[in-house]
């Protein structure tokens, strides 16, 4: 009987250390301005993996000959060190905001800055598809006019799904997954 009690100490010391330095690691408070540049026209994924924190995101089309991504905002120690692994082909990005396979125990957007993303789009380039697979945190997404592609949303918990309607006669394609709102404007 006293060895369950050992162990089931221990297992909860474990628990709680885990998740006090999970929590304690993730403060935002490091100030980022990072861009990214694509040169393809026919841009085929840009990705925004394992978001924790609130992103206001802008569409924009322009006049420029390479399409731009800059994030700007302060986020975690851990975060800036997983933006620096994020992976850019001629046509495709993905932007990281936690390393691969690490494992969060206790996730929240609670108290952390707003990230504001902005993705300037080359003249004439179209995207085949981008993707928000958030760990937390709302989103909201401000389009062009001229969009008119697909929407696939999930909002999980209590988040409130917010999209504008499409005739869906482009090939292109906004997923979002998140525990919290999305939002979705021209």
């Amino acid at each position: 009987m006293k060895k369950k009690f050992i162990v089931i100490g221990v297992v909860l010391l474990f628990v709680g250390v885990w998740g006090y330095t999970s929590v304690s690691q993730s403060n935002t408070d490091i100030q980022v301005g990072e861009t990214w540049e694509l040169n393809s026209k026919q841009l085929q994924n840009i990705s925004f993996n394992k978001v924790s924190q609130n992103i206001k995101t802008e569409i924009k089309e322009s006049d420029n000959e390479i399409t731009t991504i800059t994030l700007s905002g302060k986020v975690s120690e851990k975060t800036k060190t997983a933006l620096a692994t994020s992976v850019l082909t001629e046509d495709s990005a993905a932007i990281n905001f936690s390393k691969k396979g690490e494992v969060k125990l206790f996730v929240t957007s609670e108290g952390k800055d707003e990230l504001t993303l902005s993705v300037n789009l080359a003249k004439d380039a179209t995207f085949k598809e981008m993707n928000f697979a958030m760990d937390v945190g709302s989103v909201v997404i401000n389009l062009p006019e001229s969009f008119d592609g697909k929407y696939e949303t999930k909002a999980e918990g209590d988040g409130e799904v917010s999209v504008p309607e499409t005739g869906e006669s482009m090939d292109s394609l906004i997923q979002v997954k998140t525990i919290g709102n999305i939002e979705i404007n021209k």
